[in-house]
């Protein structure tokens, strides 16, 4: 029996040593000497015995989160490798890494191994891991880190401040344990040498850290490009995924968002296109259907004899005058076809009831109207893209990079709770996005000359001379009325009715106005402003709606607070940990 237990020890022994080796690892000793300069950077060197027992390893390795969110901002350590020795001052080879927000330094030789113990000493040097609160410099410094596999047996750290520094002027304190441990380690304060060490042997997962306040000028903060050198390199999505996205989009718009055949000069044009309505022709032109496009098609059914306008006025309190109109449903000419836009504004204006002698008032249109708007707009977007002038609907193009802009608003506005220059850069490119949508849609070759001639059309209105005006007129009595619409919606109404004032004597027969005396006198530009400010009335009523009733995981949390106020074990800059391999 006694044979069988000591068979049966030996075997357990040899399974622990082959399937844990990492017991055997412990760190005898961890001497941290810490140098802080007066210009705000530090000189680190940790020295750490390790003794690996009889289980051969390459060497350790090291890893320092170098990365972390402060106040919501990442917020970097620069580090950098010095040296790194061995047991009696030897270089030893190393790598280092980024794992995440750490910096990892893997010391030893994947050709050689060692056992026993032996002393590994890393030097670094690390910018930007002093605070300043109100001009204060602090240090506070996670040395050990609180990722070791291992036990430490003794921790120590002596940190050397700037010269002249009087002694009682040095503040000092220091934590030691798991993560959020307030228990105290030894700390003594000799000059300008402060020394701290553990009670006690730090257990896998524990850690030491210091906190050392030192007055104010005592320590140079960095000069502020550098700092915001340094924080643009921090914040490096905030800007440069805007900038990327200006890049794609600029890309985008060139190959697919420019119109073809579209730089070309514009020359006079006596009409516009004839296969256009009022309405069309004010979409291609701006690329947009707007109210002043679709109300530019009651007047034009109005001349083409579908319906007739009339003004009506009424006496109200104090002898206020009440200005309504009244729409007549009126015999289209036979051979007249109307576009799927103009079939559905009729519908719109005489509530289904399309048939002859129909009548309905604007007033009663307020807030039912504008459920036909959607459709009229598809209408004529569909209309134009069908007719080969634009590569695609106008409107979906625009809707499409409208949508893709808030989803990236929204994912930005997620994201910025957990990291704010990744947000900001989200939201901005959303902007970005949403901004370029009402350039994206693109002529046609035949949409680009089409844009030419209503544009050309404009420029004669708007140059056109009396003598050839009257000429016009002549061999086409209709010319005012039946072109008023298109240069109503090409902005050139008022150009276009003074180049017929004296020339008609009546307004036309599709609008009638009951306040009109047998003095009175016609004037084409009075007409022409009465009729604008009917269409202000229109417009607001077509569109009017019915009125309803009623873990960041970027390093420590606290790297940015002060370690006296908060301080805890594992808080401040530095800490991670490491392990042999």
């Amino acid at each position: 029996m006694k044979a069988f237990r000591l068979i049966f020890a030996i075997a357990l022994y040899v399974v622990l040593c082959i399937f844990t080796p990492a017991l055997a690892d412990v760190i005898q000793d961890y001497d941290t000497a810490i140098i802080i300069n007066k210009d705000s950077s530090v000189d680190i060197t940790d020295s750490i015995m390790i003794d690996f027992g009889t289980t051969k390893r390459h060497g350790i390795f090291r890893t320092i989160p170098v990365m972390y969110d402060r106040y919501g901002v990442s917020y970097s350590l620069p580090l950098k490798v010095i040296s790194v020795t061995t047991d009696s001052g030897r270089p030893e080879p190393y790598q280092f890494s980024h794992q995440g927000n750490d910096l990892m330094i893997k010391v030893g030789d994947a050709g050689h191994t060692v056992s026993g113990a032996h002393m590994y000493r890393i030097k670094f040097k690390v910018d930007r891991a002093v605070n300043f609160f109100d001009k204060t410099p602090e240090f506070y410094w996670n040395v050990t880190g609180d990722q070791w596999p291992y036990p430490i047996n003794h921790a120590h750290a002596t940190v050397e401040v700037p010269a002249g520094i009087d002694q009682k002027d040095i503040r000092a304190t220091s934590y030691y344990g798991p993560p959020g441990s307030k228990t105290n380690a030894f700390s003594s304060v000799q000059g300008p040498i402060v020394r701290f060490s553990t009670v006690q042997p730090l257990q896998p997962g524990e850690g030491l850290t210091i906190v050392i306040g030192m007055p104010a000028g005592s320590v140079i903060p960095p000069p502020w490009w550098k700092e915001y050198l340094q924080y643009m390199l921090d914040s490096w999505p905030a800007w440069v995924v805007p900038c990327a996205t200006l890049a794609v989009m600029s890309l985008l718009w060139w190959n697919s968002g420019r119109d073809v055949d579209g730089n070309h000069p514009i020359a006079v044009e006596w009409t516009p296109p004839k296969d256009l309505s009022p309405a069309e022709v004010g979409t291609l032109v701006d690329e947009s259907c707007d109210m002043e496009d679709i109300v530019s098609t009651l007047i034009d059914l109005a001349v083409r004899g579908h319906l007739i306008i009339s003004q009506t006025t009424s006496k109200t309190l104090f002898f206020f005058s009440n200005k309504d109109y009244v729409f007549t449903k009126t015999e289209p000419p036979a051979t007249e076809k109307l576009s799927p836009h103009e079939e559905e504004f009729l519908r719109g204006i005489f509530n289904y009831n399309v048939q002859t002698n129909a009548t309905n008032n604007l007033s009663d249109l307020k807030a039912q109207f504008y459920t036909h708007l959607p459709t009229i707009k598809k209408n004529i977007y569909d209309s134009l893209a069908s007719k080969g002038l634009f590569l695609k609907n106008p409107d979906s193009v625009r809707s499409d990079y409208q949508g893709l802009a808030i989803v990236f608003f929204l994912i930005g506005i997620w994201t910025i709770v957990h990291h704010t220059a990744w947000g900001f850069g989200i939201m901005c490119s959303g902007v970005i996005v949403y901004m370029f949508a009402k350039a994206m849609p693109a002529r046609t070759a035949a949409g680009s000359q089409a844009t030419r001639e209503c544009l050309g059309f404009a420029r004669f209105v708007r140059m056109a001379e009396k003598d050839r005006i009257r000429v016009l007129a002549k061999d086409d009595p209709t010319i005012f009325g039946r072109l008023l619409p298109y240069a109503m919606v090409l902005g050139a109404a008022d150009q276009w009715a003074e180049a017929f004032e004296g020339l008609m004597t009546a307004p036309p027969d599709w609008y009638r106005v009951s306040d009109y005396g047998d003095n009175y006198r016609f004037s084409a530009s009075d007409f022409v402003n009465d009729l604008g400010n009917g269409m202000n009335t229109m417009r607001s009523t077509f569109a009017s709606v019915p009125v309803s009733s009623g873990s960041s995981g970027y390093g420590s949390a606290a790297s940015g607070d002060s370690g006296f106020s908060g301080g805890f074990s594992g808080g401040g800059f530095g800490g991670g940990g490491g392990g042999s391999w």
